[in-house]
C-alpha cells in the first residue's frame, strides 16, 4: 500500500493531537529516515519538529514524554499560532 496515509507500510496518524493543551497535527510529507517529524501548532501555518524518540512510528506522541523544550526553543511560532507559554518554577 502506498497512499498519503501510509509510510514505509506503517499507517501514519493525521489526526489532531494534544500536548499541555496544544492542538498538533502531524505534516503529511515522507520523512524516510528523518530524526523528527513537523506538526502544525492549532491549525495554523506555524510548525514545530518534535525527535522521532518522542514518537511512535506512525507519528503518535508517546504517553508522558517531555516535551516541553520543543517548545520553549520554538516560543516565537507559538506566538503567532496563537498558544501562550506559562512557565512555573517550582
Amino acid at each position: 500500500m502506498n497512499d498519503k496515509n501510509s509510510l514505509n507500510g506503517i499507517q501514519r496518524n493525521f489526526s489532531t493531537q494534544y500536548y499541555s493543551g496544544i492542538p498538533l497535527k502531524q505534516i503529511d510529507r515522507g520523512y524516510g529516515k528523518a530524526k523528527a517529524r513537523r506538526f502544525t501548532v492549532n491549525g495554523t501555518n506555524q510548525n514545530v519538529w518534535i525527535p522521532c524518540k518522542h514518537l511512535y512510528p506512525d507519528g503518535t506522541i508517546k504517553p508522558g514524554q517531555e516535551i516541553d523544550y520543543v517548545f520553549v526553543q520554538s516560543k516565537r511560532q507559538l506566538e503567532l499560532a496563537g498558544v501562550r507559554l506559562v512557565y512555573q518554577v517550582d
